[in-house]
């Protein structure tokens, strides 16, 4: 096994890139009145559910109590089930590791849940919205002994780090397949919000396809919301009656995969595996495994050796990946992708060689992009 602290202490940041920097991410994967997916329609939940494993630890026993907070509700398949998955993986394999969640949880609550959980005796929280960003500094300024990570964030502490994944890379290795299997050249991405997080994965997307193919056309359509499977759906057809016979999404539902799959084109979901709804036209989805980052980072808080630094994991970490591929994927397809993983494990910044963004740092690329590359079709919306 890669020694996965070294990997993720070797990304830390001399410099935190400052929170000021992550303007028109706020709401990013918060969910909205709908909330997450669950590859139907959503289950809801009751405000604020916590789901409890275990009881309390005996202070000094080397337990290790940690809670998860989610703005939307788990459901089974989407953003925050695959958090919930890691979590629940966590404390199946390891004795010393207690938890706790908080779905649902409404941006003007998160300061009373954090410090409910404070006065419990956590030693550490995930905060999985970048609107919760505000109250976690503030609760750990009072709360110094506690280790804290806030999601989509560069904000950096004492006891606050921030994390993220280069999803972009799975994406890249999707549009790959995409260009191969695509025979109208064009391919569509049902999106959410026009903001840095999501235009790095259209434009990942549309250079891997691009790199394979370069007739290849990306269409994109964005339904202004994380959950909404009817938009979702929408979307997806209305690229489909333009032409596009490969689809991927970074919707919180399987909805667009089920449209594609409906019609007859390629699929592909995100975050979790979204096979069962794709049928004999699944291609992939491009997964998160978030316990690459959340069980070495709880093995710093065991060991007292907790730093607040800056995340940014990828492909060569193991946290980013695609999952198994549909039943009709061509081998040459597949021989391509794994090439094509290997180029960007050896370097990070591999997918943006060619692009206007080639030369870009982590803080640009984290920050910054605003634009489409070749092979997008229109403008980026105000």
């Amino acid at each position: 096994m890669p020694d996965r602290l070294s990997q993720m202490r070797r990304r830390k940041l001399v410099a935190a890139i400052g929170a000021g920097g992550i303007s028109g991410i706020a709401g990013c994967l918060s969910g909205d009145n709908e909330g997450d997916g669950d590859g139907s329609d959503g289950d809801t939940a009751s405000e604020g559910t916590d789901s409890t494993n275990g009881g309390g630890s005996t202070e000094g026993d080397g337990t290790v109590k940690v809670a998860w907070i989610y703005i939307s509700p788990v459901g089974d398949l989407g953003f925050a089930a695959a958090h919930e998955r890691a979590r629940n993986a966590l404390e199946e394999e390891h004795d010393w590791i207690e938890t706790n969640s908080s779905e649902e949880v409404a941006p003007p609550d998160i300061e009373s849940t954090l410090r409910n959980y404070a006065s419990q005796g956590y030693d550490a929280v995930f905060s999985t919205s970048v609107e919760y960003q505000d109250a976690v500094v503030t609760v750990a300024e009072d709360n110094p002994d506690m280790a804290f990570n806030q999601l989509l964030s560069t904000v950096t502490e004492d006891n606050v780090g921030s994390y993220y994944v280069r999803n972009y890379q799975s994406r890249f290795l999707q549009g790959v397949a995409a260009g191969m299997v695509t025979e109208s050249d064009t391919i569509g991405f049902v999106a959410s919000f026009p903001i840095p997080v999501t235009l790095r994965m259209i434009n990942a997307y549309a250079l891997g396809a691009r790199l394979v193919n370069p007739e290849a056309t990306t269409l994109v359509r964005f339904t202004s919301a994380w959950f909404a499977p009817q938009d979702a759906s929408q979307a997806a057809q209305s690229m489909i009656d333009e032409g596009a016979d490969v689809l991927t999404t970074i919707m919180d539902s399987t909805a667009t995969v089920k449209t594609a799959n409906d019609n007859g084109v390629w699929g592909g979901g995100a975050f979790v595996s979204q096979a069962n709804a794709g049928g004999e036209n699944y291609l992939a989805s491009a997964i998160i495994n978030w316990n690459e980052f959340y069980e070495p980072e709880l093995e710093t808080v065991r060991n007292d050796s907790f730093e607040g630094d800056w995340y940014w994991g990828g492909m060569n970490d193991g946290i980013v990946a695609l999952d198994e591929w549909g039943p009709s994927v061509p081998q040459e397809v597949k021989d391509r992708v794994e090439e094509e993983k290997q180029n960007i494990i050896d370097n990070d910044h591999y997918v943006w060689k060619d692009s206007k963004f080639s030369g870009w740092n982590d803080e640009r690329l984290f920050n910054e992009m605003s634009s489409y590359v070749e092979g997008v079709e229109g403008e980026v919306p105000s």
